[in-house]
């Protein structure tokens, strides 16, 4: 495995390895505006110009997330490596609670879950996943428009 870069700004260190046309984005810190969310862009960039078949990102490290972080995240599907495989790696479930939250969840692919991840509260085995997957969706929108002035 190869590392492409390594990067420190604001509590935030990135490092990029390749292995053949796979690349893993390993992220720990403060993934917040300003200068992480700027050399993650930079590095997604970067990445668009290269042969690769799969892209994944490693969120296990992330000790702070912002909408600007999410924002980053989001726009990792929406760049020229959305037609590459983009695999969530070594996610915390906050990291992934709040992807789910936003949906943004529903644009990277999970790896199986292992069963040194499987835990429950219940007594049963549930993963990572299933746990995120019981936030409810909360409609701001009254159904008879009766917020909006006319």
């Amino acid at each position: 495995m190869q590392i492409l870069q390594s990067c420190a700004v604001d509590h935030f260190n990135m490092t990029v390895q390749r292995n053949g046309h796979d690349v893993h984005v390993q992220l720990n810190g403060h993934f917040l505006l300003g200068g992480a969310t700027q050399q993650f862009r930079e590095v997604v960039e970067s990445l668009s110009e290269m042969n690769l078949r799969l892209v994944s990102i490693g969120l296990k490290g992330i000790s702070k997330l912002d909408s600007a972080g999410l924002g980053e995240l989001g726009r990792v599907a929406g760049s020229q490596l959305a037609g590459h495989r983009l695999l969530l790696k070594d996610y915390n479930e906050r990291c992934i609670g709040l992807l789910q939250l936003t949906k943004l969840i529903t644009l990277y692919d999970l790896p199986a879950a292992t069963s040194n991840s499987q835990t429950s509260s219940h007594g049963g085995s549930s993963t990572k996943t299933d746990r995120v997957h019981r936030f409810e969706t909360v409609n701001f929108v009254n159904d008879d428009d009766s917020w909006f002035e006319q």
